[in-house]
């Protein structure tokens, strides 16, 4: 599978997953069916997994160019095309929530009720530092996505071991378990996906240098790597 193939498979695997999150939300706000709830939990249970094993994936790839370039650097480029969004959008919303308040103060029931309430300037900060009432909800991935990338850009080795995929299944469990705040059970929960990302990519580049060097045995080994998780 040449290069250009791989990258059109992520492609089709992040569109793919695009459409699960789309018709499971749709399905979240109009369910009133049974079949289309066994639907959604079916979605649920792979379509954001999808989107964090692509991005440990594409960062294990890119890791020895991400540090030859500087991490601070790297961060910095991540911080603006994931947390410029995430508080732009936040504030943005924030402030048209205010504004039609402070317009038509008879709205405030109404949009306290769809997820809207009035909200001074240091709860809206809070609530993007910690997501805790929280406008708006779908874009927590882009804050913990974020912190994946502090975590493994510092960790380069210890984040893509079996060890560390375990811990983080470990700790996904305690964050199903316990009352954790909000952004830091995300955190736990979806780090094994990343971490997992991260191992198939180790892998495969493994299994390539194995079959130019020796061939035979390890070629078969990287093209049966390639058929299934390139």
């Amino acid at each position: 599978m040449s290069k250009a193939d791989k990258d059109n498979t992520l492609q089709v695997m992040r569109g793919i997953a695009i459409v699960l999150v789309l018709v499971w939300h749709s399905i979240a706000q109009v369910n009133r069916d049974p079949v289309l709830n066994g639907v959604g939990q079916i979605i649920i249970c792979f379509h954001m997994p999808v989107f964090f094993v692509i991005a440990g994936f594409l960062f294990e790839k890119g890791l020895a160019k991400y540090i030859k370039n500087g991490r601070i650097a790297f961060l910095k480029k991540k911080a603006k095309h994931l947390l410029v969004p995430y508080i732009f959008w936040t504030v943005l919303l924030w402030a048209g929530v205010n504004g039609v308040q402070l317009v038509m103060p008879s709205t405030e029931n109404k949009l306290s009720l769809l997820g809207f309430p009035p909200m001074t300037v240091i709860e809206m900060l809070w609530g993007i530092l910690t997501y805790e009432n929280y406008y708006t909800q779908h874009l927590w991935f882009l804050y913990v996505l974020f912190v994946f990338f502090i975590i493994n850009i510092f960790m380069p080795k210890r984040g893509k071991t079996w060890i560390a995929c375990v811990l983080w299944i470990v700790l996904g469990f305690v964050s199903v378990c316990v009352n954790l705040p909000n952004i830091l059970g995300r955190i736990l929960l979806w780090g094994c996906f990343f971490c997992f990302g991260r191992i198939i990519c180790d892998k495969q580049s493994i299994l390539l240098r194995e079959s130019v060097c020796g061939g035979g045995t390890g070629q078969y080994l990287y093209s049966f790597a390639l058929a299934h998780f390139g």
